[in-house]
């Protein structure tokens, strides 16, 4: 079974672009890493995705499982070989900020 049909047995047959950013998105939602899920969209083994971005594969397990994030040149390479933007890897989640402010009680 292929990783669309897990996600959504009954999708309809649209372009493998537009299919494969919603199977991606759905997976992000899931909380999968945006990397893991477009490797998994396009059903590419780590091993081939580092080889690909020349990225060391301890490495990008490491970014797929959100430990440590890419480096700038990681990203682009990581992109290219995805055939994806820098947005459809970006992170979904909001981040918090919290400040504090000195004096205020």
């Amino acid at each position: 079974m292929t990783v669309h049909e897990q996600i959504d047995p009954g999708m309809p047959a649209v372009p493998n672009a537009a299919r494969n950013r919603r199977i991606a998105q759905r997976m992000i939602g899931r909380g999968v890493s945006p990397v893991a899920a477009w490797r998994m969209t396009l059903g590419l083994r780590r091993m081939d995705l580092a080889a690909r971005a020349r990225v060391d594969i301890d490495r990008l397990a490491l970014i797929e499982r959100r430990e440590c994030p890419p480096v700038r040149q990681e990203l682009s390479r990581l992109c290219a070989a995805l055939e994806v933007t820098d947005r459809d890897l970006a992170e979904q989640e909001a981040v918090t900020v919290r400040t504090r402010m000195f004096g205020a009680h």
